[in-house]
């Protein structure tokens, strides 16, 4: 038993929790509160660690995971849990998918989503994201879910995985913010930009993005830049890092009308390229982005 508990992959210990907060209301918002403090690990303090450690051990001990463990299993246990409280928070209230609009019977598809866990904006832009190609009905794959496979935890098989799914992909839609420079997303992108068929839509979360990023211009012609920051958000040098903190965890954008009617004409716009169709009249676009948005604004509720 302890060889078990002690062996048990991310997966494994991920979809535990996953099946818990589905069943357990009061469970699953322990698990989003400890993702809440994750975001603000991003620069931890003392007092900020001993609010964490014990929510941490009450949600491990509820799905079990401290049964028959050594303190080195529980080393690594708390190590799993502040790299993974931010992903965790983010699939247990990752919102329902949409049933996409009688207007798109017939799916079409792959899009590659290729986003980051570690930023509280890129979740909720990536719902945002998501929930549109939802409602066109176009197919994607979104590599987060899709480590729950205990057999993922191996570094070759999520390469492979990564490889598969980028090869068939014709589109990638890249949400990038600051986080965009963590090592296996660079190393995700890197294997985007090889596909030479693929064509990639950069959302920008902030506004400096936009002008900062540079690519050669082989790759630059494969490249739609979106900006969906609404101009509110930017690096910010001048201001204390606990103003820089609220900033970056300020999610309000993503739940308005505005950001829901982008994420529309990102999906509308991918939908027209994979079926080599015109885009309709700008009227009934504009009546469809409506009721997409009112949906969506339901959902969040």
């Amino acid at each position: 038993m302890m060889h078990e508990r002690n062996s048990m992959t991310s997966g494994g210990k991920t979809r535990r929790i996953l099946d818990l907060a589905q069943s357990n209301p009061a469970f699953r918002n322990k698990v989003i509160a400890l993702g809440a403090l994750g975001d603000q690990m991003t620069y931890p303090s003392m007092e900020l660690f001993q609010r964490f450690v014990p929510l941490m051990l009450e949600i491990a001990a509820e799905v079990g995971l401290l049964d028959g463990i050594d303190q080195s299993a529980a080393d690594e246990l708390n190590e799993w849990f502040l790299d993974s409280a931010n992903e965790l928070a983010y699939l247990v209230c990752n919102r329902q998918r949409i049933t996409p609009s009688r207007k798109f019977k017939k799916p079409i598809g792959n899009v590659f989503v290729s986003w980051t866990v570690k930023n509280p904006r890129d979740r909720e832009a990536t719902r945002g994201v998501k929930a549109a190609l939802d409602w066109f009905n176009i197919d994607y794959f979104d590599y987060t879910e899709h480590q729950l496979d205990d057999e993922a935890d191996m570094s070759q098989q999520i390469t492979q995985q990564l490889k598969d799914a980028i090869a068939k992909s014709r589109f990638s839609v890249e949400i990038v913010s600051s986080e965009a420079s963590r090592p296996w997303v660079q190393f995700e992108r890197s294997l985007i930009a090889k596909n030479a068929s693929i064509r990639r839509f950069l959302v920008c979360l902030e506004s400096d993005k936009a002008r900062f990023m540079r690519m050669s211009a082989e790759l630059e012609a494969r490249i739609t830049r979106i900006d969906m920051s609404g101009g509110r958000f930017g690096t910010i040098q001048t201001e204390s890092m606990e103003q820089w903190m609220r900033q970056a965890a300020d999610t309000s954008y993503f739940a308005t009308v505005d950001f829901s009617y982008h994420c529309y004409k990102l999906a509308d716009v991918i939908r027209s390229l994979l079926s080599g169709q015109r885009k309709r009249h700008p009227i009934f676009s504009c009546l469809d982005a409506f009721r997409f948005s009112v949906l969506c604004q339901q959902l969040q509720q």
